[in-house]
């Protein structure tokens, strides 16, 4: 599925103009930043809008069965035609179900491809994208190479999914594999603040170290700075989705191409509504890995 031409989106308004003035409702479920958030909602919004639809942004559900609620509220009070949806883990048993049973159309953005094992429609991305990172420093030379996870984000599906990518990773290269470093990830400035020594020395075990979330590696990163740690003479730094902070750090991060997420999903959800009953599609959007300073070994 190509996205398509704006020429192509004005011939299909004008064969179908009950699209134009439709509702699309948005509910996005445990984002790790408000950046990724903010990055998909714009895109979302921009694609929308190419179609002379309405975006009804909900509320950020808090749990599975508050993902209900606000999809039941936002559907009887706002007349909304579809949803694009980025689900809870229990998604399928509650939120799945009322949709399915409706036939209200939606489409999920998740993470990570095949976490419903394909009975629903998904814009996704490759589920093995942390190997690029893991890759590239042991190609630079990391020989011990460490997983940081927050506080807040140890039982997400997608954090476990890229621990594997990064245990396979070091399996295939036959080097150590670790238990996840564990840090402080609470939302406000004591994250920032907290210095602990316990941290800094479990870091300098490490000649490389792959952070789960770009906010994770901002934590970490201010670690290494309080704790003398040299980035990336003493250690080489990866992460994933490439938000303005990896930018601003100089650090490698992995682009997920959340524009064109957005803008397939949106294409999908049209689709839906104009021919409901289609079965249910899977379409992946490469990752990149875009390679900064902090992941480049300097000579000694």
């Amino acid at each position: 599925m190509s996205v398509l031409e704006d020429s192509t989106i004005a011939t299909l308004l004008e064969k179908n103009p009950e699209l134009i003035g439709k509702r699309i409702g948005l509910v996005f479920f445990n984002l790790p930043t408000s950046s990724m958030r903010a990055e998909l909602c714009e895109s979302i919004s921009r694609r929308v809008g190419t179609y002379n639809m309405i975006l009804f942004n909900t509320d950020y559900p808090v749990n599975s069965h508050n993902e209900l609620e606000i999809i039941k509220q936002a559907k009887e009070t706002h007349d909304i035609s579809g949803f694009i949806i980025w689900p809870s883990a229990n998604f399928d048993q509650y939120a799945g179900k009322y949709l399915t049973s409706e036939n209200i159309p939606f489409v999920l953005v998740p993470h990570v491809s095949d976490i419903y094992q394909g009975q629903f429609n998904e814009i996704c991305t490759p589920t093995d994208a942390t190997s690029l990172a893991i890759s590239h420093l042991v190609s630079q030379g990391a020989q011990k190479v460490g997983f940081v996870i927050g506080e807040n984000t140890y039982n997400s599906v997608y954090i476990q999914q890229r621990y594997m990518c990064y245990r396979n990773v070091l399996l295939e290269n036959n080097l150590n594999v670790y238990e996840p470093l564990c840090i402080p990830d609470r939302p406000g400035k004591e994250s920032f603040h907290s210095f602990d020594p316990k941290i800094i020395s479990e870091i300098q075990k490490y000649d490389g170290i792959f952070a789960a979330t770009d906010f994770l590696m901002a934590l970490l990163y201010k670690r290494c700075v309080d704790g003398g740690i040299r980035i990336p003479q003493d250690l080489l730094l990866t992460a994933i989705d490439n938000t303005p902070t990896s930018l601003c750090l100089d650090v490698s991060s992995i682009e997920q191409n959340f524009p064109l997420i957005a803008f397939k999903a949106v294409d999908l959800m049209i689709s839906l509504i104009l021919n409901p009953n289609q079965p249910a599609q899977q379409f992946t959007v490469p990752s990149e890995l875009i390679i900064r300073s902090s992941s480049k070994k300097v000579p000694t």
